[in-house]
């Protein structure tokens, strides 16, 4: 979607399958902890990093283009649909599930969340073979 502060956001929502592999309906709760921002391609992104906390359920990731005001380059636009491909940004993450604070839960998926100039992904995805227990 469209904004006026970061160009766009991108939400990407994940579903938490249990041991038979459904999903879980439930109120649950999730922590992400990411690595250092990383700039990719020449911009100046990874130094305008994000910031992360405990979130809704079921779990979403928000991802938008750095704040406009903080003069990156280049300047994430608004597609639609999206067509970027160069990744401007990436940033390693691991989502658990457990308990709201990071450390504490259990491994649900590792990834790394990649910003292009207009939309947000994450890319390498893997999780354990075995649900959390």
């Amino acid at each position: 979607m469209c904004d006026d502060s970061y160009g766009y956001c991108t939400n990407i929502n994940y579903n938490v399958l249990d041991n038979l592999s459904s999903v879980i309906a439930d109120n649950i709760y999730w922590s992400e902890g990411i690595q250092a921002c990383q700039s990719a391609n020449g911009s100046n992104w990874g130094s305008i990093c994000i910031t992360t906390g405990p979130g809704s359920t079921p779990p979403v990731d928000v991802l938008c283009g750095p704040v406009l005001s903080d003069k990156p380059s280049p300047v994430p636009k608004c597609d639609k649909p999206p067509t970027g491909t160069t990744p401007y940004e990436n940033v390693p993450q691991q989502i658990q599930v457990g308990s709201d604070t990071f450390g504490s839960g259990s491994l649900a998926q590792s990834d790394t969340l990649t910003y292009y100039i207009d939309q947000g992904n994450a890319t390498g995805v893997t999780s354990p073979s075995q649900p959390p227990q």
